[in-house]
């Protein structure tokens, strides 16, 4: 079995509201890392000591929480903070990531094995240090 997870950082935001923002519900226990993203813990959050607050979950669950609504769950963050999402799944060959503001995307990088080997589909202001990554990939 591949590596399948996701997770999403948002700064400037407790825990609670993360949660609410994006319609979960919060469990009263403290999983091992090691299960984060497995059928023991599909589903966990952390606030970081960097003070961003975090939500890991198996598959593309956080893909789907944030964006696969009308209007995406990912608007209700608050308009100072930003957001980092990963979504890694081995088992489909996919990998996404992503930085928005205020609930609005900066950038978004996409693979998909299913479109080529070399697919990689970007969108928005990159990093300046993302082409030198790129190409020593």
């Amino acid at each position: 079995m591949g590596f399948n997870m996701s997770w999403i950082l948002v700064d400037g935001i407790d825990q609670d509201t993360l949660f609410d923002a994006l319609d979960l519900a919060p469990r009263d226990q403290t999983p091992s890392k090691h299960d984060l993203g497995t059928s023991r813990v599909p589903l966990a959050g952390a606030t970081l000591k960097s003070g961003w607050c975090a939500v890991f979950a198996k598959y593309a669950l956080v893909m789907d929480i944030t964006t696969g609504t009308d209007p995406p769950r990912l608007t209700r963050l608050p308009e100072k903070s930003r957001s980092f999402i990963c979504v890694k799944l081995e088992h489909a060959m996919v990998s996404y990531s992503s930085l928005g503001h205020g609930g609005r995307y900066t950038w978004q990088i996409r693979h998909d094995s299913d479109q080529g080997v070399w697919h990689l589909e970007t969108s928005g202001d990159l990093p300046s240090e993302f082409g030198g990554v790129r190409d020593a990939a």
